[in-house]
């Protein structure tokens, strides 16, 4: 780029970094858009996940995901205690 007097000048063109991996059903995303970038997030609290179950195909879709319970320390919990809980 040339500035006012047409001395070539650098400048840093505003590149973000996109990783997305779909295997299957599965899909993750990755954004990196640099220091510049600033994150206004209202609460502070840690990004939600969740195992999408299903979706409906209504004009507004009902969607269904899978709850991560909390198991005794040290115990894996299985699907039908889960679904007792």
């Amino acid at each position: 780029m040339l500035d006012a007097r047409g001395v070539p000048e650098e400048v840093a063109a505003p590149v973000s970094f996109i990783w997305a991996f779909c295997g299957g059903l599965c899909l993750s995303v990755f954004v990196d858009h640099g220091d510049a970038f600033v994150c206004r997030d209202r609460d502070g609290e840690r990004p939600i996940v969740r195992l999408v179950e299903s979706i409906s195909a209504e004009d507004r879709g009902l969607v269904r995901y899978i709850a991560r319970l909390a198991a005794p320390r040290g115990r894996k919990m299985g699907r039908a205690e889960a679904a007792r809980r």
